[in-house]
């Protein structure tokens, strides 16, 4: 993601994508293990699961946005967009390929095999890789809108319209899973990223007891039917009719990013906590990437082993998840195989323009 110029990095924004990131790879040890039949179906881990699951995608969402009208802005709208597209189907196209090609050599010990004909399907992203096309979809309809400079009291409530309406609607293709994110994408495009810093380093009491309060509001979802935001509804929650999963899921995704927030700036008071969350922020892209590997292939060895033990599998395939695509990145970044973390600069549009720009010689008046 872009980083505006002549400001210092924000250790809370980096902390609150930590943490959403954090449940990510939890998320994915939990399906994993419910899968495996390791952990029984509506245990007190599975209920858990499913309502933090109801707002850490949101949040990523969220700080995506946050990047989103300086990038439009820096770049122009046709540029950025294009940029922003291009990333996506790099990443995506590099990233099936790995997936695919692990879930391949696995699939004799996986918990539903995978056929050459699953994996060539390359229109249907597979597992998380869903949320590298949102990248590219959220970035055209925000960055057209503009809702941080065109009537925002008017583009913003169409755009979290528009959003809501999508919610539970996922079809199995590229870029069209996740639309009802886009009004948390929205909305941090129109906070952006130096006053949501402004906020978590200036306001921190009010923050952190504004999260209470969510917390304490979000409490009651705690084993309720919910759908979340990034996933299509089930057949029988259609059935049941929206109303009956709508307003509990939308009310907590949203309450989840007062409690994400607070919890950021609570860690943050805590120096040792803060420079890790903070690490793991940092690397959010590396970890979302490469932890379903991970954390498959781990869970694979360790239950051949006999290892069933939920206090050791949890723990450790969550450790593994974050830490190991941590090092992965740390091993690669000085070596051509970084470019499986990253998009090599030249590739972007607008590059050549902004390399010129750069190279330009600064003209200062002289003095006296």
């Amino acid at each position: 993601m872009d980083r505006l110029p002549g400001t210092r990095r924000s250790a809370e924004i980096d902390i609150f994508r930590g943490i959403a990131v954090i449940g990510v790879v939890f998320s994915h040890t939990v399906d994993g293990l419910l899968s495996a039949g390791a952990l029984p179906e509506g245990s007190a881990l599975h209920q858990f699961n499913d309502w933090f699951y109801g707002f850490r995608m949101p949040a990523i969402a969220l700080v995506l946005g946050l990047f989103l009208s300086y990038g439009a802005e820096k770049y122009g709208t046709a540029t950025y967009i294009a940029r922003r597209a291009v990333f996506a189907v790099y990443m995506y196209l590099l990233w099936y390929v790995i997936q695919m090609g692990a879930e391949l050599a696995t699939s004799p010990w996986k918990n539903t095999p995978v056929t050459l004909e699953d994996a060539l399907r390359i229109w249907a992203p597979p597992a998380h890789l869903w949320f590298i096309p949102y990248i590219a979809v959220s970035a055209a309809v925000i960055a057209l809108v503009a809702p941080w400079r065109r009537a925002p009291w008017l583009t913003l409530p169409l755009l979290l319209a528009a959003s809501t309406a999508t919610w539970g609607w996922g079809p199995d293709l590229w870029g069209m899973r996740g639309l009802a994110l886009v009004g948390f994408s929205a909305v941090g495009a129109v906070i952006g990223m130096r006053r949501m810093s402004t906020v978590l380093t200036t306001r921190a009491v009010p923050v952190v007891l504004v999260g209470a309060a969510a917390l304490l509001l979000a409490i009651p979802f705690f084993g309720m039917d919910l759908v979340a935001a990034s996933v299509p509804a089930s057949p029988e929650q259609l059935a049941a009719g929206r109303a009956s999963w709508l307003p509990p899921s939308v009310a907590l995704s949203w309450l989840g990013q007062f409690i994400l927030a607070g919890l950021a700036v609570a860690l943050g008071a805590i120096p040792r906590v803060r420079e890790a969350f903070a690490l793991v922020g940092r690397s959010t892209l590396q970890i979302y990437l490469a932890h379903i590997i991970v954390i498959a292939g781990l869970r694979i060895v360790l239950m051949r082993l006999g290892v069933d033990s939920l206090a050791v599998l949890v723990p450790t395939l969550l450790v593994a998840g974050v830490v190991i695509p941590l090092l992965a990145e740390r091993i690669l970044r000085p070596t051509p195989l970084r470019y499986v973390f990253e998009m090599p600069a030249a590739w972007l549009p607008g590059a050549a323009a902004t390399a010129r720009r750069l190279s330009e010689p600064v003209h200062r008046p002289r003095s006296g």
